[in-house]
């Protein structure tokens, strides 16, 4: 049973909270543009406004009512923004915590130095990741216990996990993938005959698949989202971006780089050569007969380890970002590793790992920390002078005062200021300013009101994106039937003709 309340989990519930606090803080000295699509999606969530079929988005809906969620019960706003990236955080280093003392780990301060550093380095853009990597460890931990005790009630926890997996981020279906795979192999190991492995092969695959099915289907259905149009922006807009992305496979330096200061990689390299050395504790005949349960559940465990990391990798080269937040796509896979044999890193190592990255670390912290504490009159007043946010004020009176509806360019923050729902989507970045638009019929449909607008009415627009040689007949409308009135600092206002 784990221990839910000592000394060791207080000291990492207090790691977690002032990290999490940290991280959130930031939010107001940069207010994100994904962030802040995802916020106001969920703030104006309802039955006339829905996600895919009112405002486009390639993310599942499972983060969006996480959000709402926790709205619900605190309101909306800037400062309930921060709050709700704090809550994101938090659950992240909840599931850290979880799967340490699951796992009994030894090495626990050089894993919460690692998730910490590495956290403190992203932007707020990368909430959903940090979401969907706590779905991972929680479904990591539990997976470990059906591993160890082959009970039911775990393969009905997994099926809940997954789904939720699934529904945050269609990439997540790798790591589903896996799941079902260990799910088969474990029973395979643990058989006592070939008799016994095919009738336990079906029940379980029986309970996991039906049950993921089940709670799939509910939760679609009880968030009243449209699985057409879901399926739709989660597979093929994802297909698209990555086919107008252009650059090198192995060049992104700022992951490397959040890898290296944060302690993963040294940390990494180093069991990855350990491992090499003590690997002939999973020496076995074909069919794993003479092995005890430990190595048994080893063996598992280095199954999945292996082939998530590779499955990682695999999805990081196609996926071709130069994001920084998108090194959350290989980094689960790195920790998790670091997480089951961390025990094996000697102390004289650890201190070495942790001083190696302890400026770039302290650096980050104290930077954060610093301002937060100067400037902390921008944690309730998003326009205060240190924020980026007051580049909107003029935008959110504009909207405020009714004599604009229409932003084109995306970024929901002056939806959010103004407390005014969107008419058309926050995140329309991809329908305009390109020459080849990804398109959706609803897309089309607030194209379309741009179209049918009367004279003299104004829109706002992205001033990066305005008057550029974009092939795109979307945009040429607005060029050439909108004249430019006044320059907003973040935006443009524009009058039709």
């Amino acid at each position: 049973m784990i221990k839910i309340i000592n000394k060791k989990n207080i000291i990492y519930y207090l790691i977690a909270l002032i990290s999490s606090v940290i991280w959130g803080g930031k939010l107001a000295f940069e207010w994100g543009s994904d962030y802040g699509a995802y916020y106001a999606g969920a703030m104006f969530l309802g039955d006339d406004y829905k996600l895919y079929s009112d405002f486009f988005d390639h993310k599942g809906p499972v983060y969006y009512f996480f959000l709402k969620f926790i709205g619900i019960f605190i309101g909306y706003g800037a400062s309930q923004a921060i709050i709700s990236l704090i809550a994101t955080s938090l659950i992240y280093y909840i599931s850290i915590i979880t799967l340490i003392r699951t796992l009994d780990l030894e090495k626990c301060f050089l894993i919460l130095f690692i998730v910490t550093a590495v956290l403190l380095m992203l932007p707020s853009n990368a909430s959903i990741g940090i979401f969907l990597i706590s779905e991972y460890f929680f479904t990591y931990a539990i997976l470990m216990r059906y591993i160890r005790f082959g009970k039911i009630i775990y393969l009905l926890i997994l099926s809940i996990l997954s789904s939720l997996i699934l529904l945050t981020r269609i990439d997540g279906v790798l790591f589903i993938f896996l799941v079902t795979s260990v799910i088969g192999l474990r029973v395979f190991v643990f058989r006592e005959s070939f008799g016994d492995f095919f009738k336990k092969i079906l029940i379980n695959y029986f309970f996991y698949l039906i049950a993921f099915l089940l709670v799939t289907v509910t939760v679609i259905v009880k968030l009243d989202v449209n699985f057409e149009l879901l399926l739709d922006s989660n597979v093929r807009f994802n297909n698209y971006y990555r086919a107008v992305l252009d650059g090198c496979r192995f060049c992104t330096n700022t992951h490397y780089l959040i890898l290296l200061q944060s302690g993963a990689l040294f940390s990494f390299l180093y069991l990855v050569l350990y491992s090499c050395q003590s690997i002939s504790i999973l020496k076995c005949k074909v069919f794993l007969t003479d092995l005890d349960e430990r190595r048994k559940i080893a063996f598992i465990k280095c199954y999945f380890l292996f082939i998530f990391f590779i499955s990682s990798i695999a999805l990081w080269i196609y996926t071709a970002s130069d994001k920084n937040y998108h090194v959350l796509i290989i980094f689960p896979s790195i920790l998790l590793i670091i997480i089951n044999y961390s025990n094996n890193i000697n102390y004289r190592l650890l201190v070495v790992i942790i001083l190696a990255s302890l400026p770039s670390f302290l650096y980050d912290n104290l930077r954060v920390a610093y301002n937060l504490a100067r400037y902390h009159e921008c944690l309730s007043h998003p326009f205060c002078k240190y924020s980026p946010a007051i580049q909107y004020k003029r935008a959110v009176n504009l909207l405020r005062d009714g004599k604009v509806d229409i932003i084109i360019g995306g970024r929901g923050w002056p939806h959010i200021f103004a407390n005014k729902k969107p008419i058309v989507s926050v995140n329309d970045w991809w329908f305009y300013p390109t020459s080849y638009p990804y398109h959706t019929q609803s897309l089309f449909n607030q194209s379309n009101l741009i179209s049918n607008m009367r004279s003299n009415n104004y829109i706002l627009m992205d001033k990066s994106i305005y008057n550029k040689d974009y092939n795109n007949i979307f945009y040429k409308y607005i060029n050439d039937n909108f004249n430019l009135i006044e320059d907003l600092d973040y935006y443009l206002l524009l009058q039709k003709k």
